[in-house]
């Protein structure tokens, strides 16, 4: 598929083949973050052959058959991706469960423009689709250990308008600025701050004199790569525990 990386840095509308996928602003965050989890199942982790084979949109369509609101929300999905917001708009798409196909303005979609959509609109807004690449077991271990880490740390992560006012706060931003930025610079933006934020108090207590790092890495720079390694921190619960027990 084509690489959109200036697309998404720039935060510019995405186009594939006759439709243009808009990134998500922060004032639309609650409305977007309602139908996005259609687009993170894991599919491929439930133990049925027959699941496993199906495209992700005709899995949607199999449970399309249960619940037909898996098809609302979809559509209801696309629509805020595509910047359909009238009322005429509702009836440009059209999913068609049978066919494993979906239409948007007159124009037919299959399984594998599905796949293509799916992996932009997540890449476009930031999202985090299950790593496939690692084991469920694994991922469910390293979902587990972050867990107990927020537990033991007290730490419980601030809601989204705590952090729209923290990022107000800390960079001077209106909170009219910040809910015109889309969800992905938002993201960026809460994580950039944070790091640059325990840089400057790494720093100045290592030129303090009154503390020593053991490695030269222990601080990195503020505007260092921030993606992280996908087996990073990843400890088993008994041992963190352990660890924690020994240093009290």
């Amino acid at each position: 598929m084509e690489n959109h990386t200036w697309e998404y840095t720039f935060d510019k509308p995405v186009k594939y083949k006759t439709l243009v996928l808009h990134p998500i602003k922060m004032k639309n965050y609650f409305h977007f973050m309602q139908v996005a989890p259609i687009l993170l199942i894991d599919k491929n982790s439930i133990p049925e052959v027959k699941i496993i084979s199906m495209s992700y949109l005709e899995y949607l369509c199999h449970i399309h058959k249960e619940s037909e609101s898996i098809g609302n929300i979809l559509i209801h999905l696309l629509r805020l991706v595509l910047d359909f917001d009238k009322e005429e708009d509702v009836e440009k798409i059209s999913l068609f469960p049978v066919m494993h196909k979906f239409m948007v303005d007159g124009k037919m979609f299959d399984a594998q423009d599905f796949d293509n959509i799916r992996t932009i609109i997540i890449e476009q807004n930031g999202l985090t689709p299950p790593d496939e690449t690692i084991q469920k077991e694994l991922r469910d271990a390293m979902e587990d250990a972050a867990a107990f880490r927020r537990k033991l740390s007290g730490n419980k992560t601030a809601g989204i308008e705590d952090q729209m006012v923290a990022l107000s706060t800390q960079t001077g931003f209106t909170l009219e600025y910040i809910y015109e930025m889309t969800i992905r610079k938002f993201i960026k933006a809460i994580e950039r701050v944070d790091h640059a934020m325990h840089y400057k108090m790494y720093m100045a207590a290592s030129l303090s004199g009154f503390v020593t790092f053991k490695s030269k890495s222990a601080i990195k720079h503020w505007l260092a790569d921030l993606s992280k390694n996908k087996l990073d921190g990843l400890i088993a619960e008994e041992e963190l525990e352990s660890r924690l027990t020994g240093a009290i």
